[in-house]
C-alpha cells in the first residue's frame, strides 16, 4: 500500500509541476522512472476530445471490424450461466431479428 501511495503522490506532483505555475522535475520521480518498473500517465482535455471525436467517427469499428451488433451476438453465445436474463436479453434478441 505504501508503494502505491508513493507512486500516486509522485504522479500527482509531476502533473502539478507540469501544469502548475512552477515547472520542474522531481528527483524522486526520476528515480522511480529510472527503475523502468513504474510509469504514470496524465491525459489532457484535448486528448479526451480527440478520443471522443475518433470514437464518434466510427473509425475504430472499421479498423477492427467489430461493432455494437457483434457484442449482441457474443451475448447470445455466452454460456447460460453467464447470459443475462430478463429485459436486457430480449433487447439483444430484438436487435438481431
Amino acid at each position: 500500500m505504501q508503494a502505491a501511495d508513493l507512486l500516486a503522490f509522485e504522479a500527482w506532483k509531476a502533473l502539478d509541476h507540469t501544469v502548475g505555475p512552477v515547472t520542474r522535475t522531481r528527483k524522486s520521480r526520476e528515480l522511480l522512472r529510472a527503475t523502468q518498473r513504474f510509469e504514470t500517465y496524465s491525459y489532457s482535455e484535448d486528448w479526451f476530445r480527440d478520443l471522443k471525436s475518433h470514437l464518434d467517427s466510427g473509425e475504430p469499428e472499421k479498423i477492427v471490424g467489430f461493432d455494437e451488433s457483434d457484442y449482441a451476438v457474443l451475448a447470445l453465445r455466452a454460456p447460460p450461466s453467464r447470459l443475462q436474463t430478463g429485459e436486457g436479453t430480449e433487447q439483444v434478441r430484438r436487435i438481431l431479428t
